[in-house]
């Protein structure tokens, strides 16, 4: 949450940070899902990165688990997550896309403390807006090449 105020005895949020987008490190592993019709082996043989009893059989589509960080400014790691990645190469090509999709865990995120509510009036006895830091799940989504 970014800030809030009173307006008129309710409290409005001026800024939310709902959605969160960011440089992230990461690290996969891919398993073959679907492989290569058998007449383009031979000219996959060629691919880089690829261990060579693969070359005879190569996957087009993969599957395999991520993690990654989600790197911030005021804090070196903002979020943590976990999940699963699939990528996808043409049969001729050593390129690929990679779409991952996750359980992200943000261990410090600032929210209105404790009795205050958006679009209600503050609790009785308060004159000003509290906040608290706490820690938020969501999903994480994640879209990378490989080259």
């Amino acid at each position: 949450m970014g800030d809030a105020e009173v307006v008129g005895g309710v409290v409005r949020v001026k800024e939310k940070d709902d959605v969160q987008f960011g440089p992230v490190l990461e690290a996969h592993k891919f398993f073959p899902l679907v492989r290569a019709p058998e007449e383009k082996y031979k000219s996959l043989s060629n691919l880089k990165g690829c261990p060579a009893a693969l070359f005879s059989n190569p996957a087009i589509i993969g599957v395999g688990p991520f993690v990654g960080l989600r790197i911030g400014d005021k804090e070196v790691v903002q979020t943590f997550s976990l999940g699963v990645m699939f990528a996808f190469r043409k049969n001729d090509s050593d390129k690929s896309l990679n779409i991952g999709v996750g359980y992200a865990w943000d261990p410090s995120v600032r929210v209105l403390g404790d009795g205050i509510v958006e679009g209600a009036p503050l609790p009785a006895g308060e004159t000003q807006i509290r906040y608290k830091t706490t820690d938020q799940k969501g999903v994480m989504f994640l879209f990378s090449v490989g080259w």
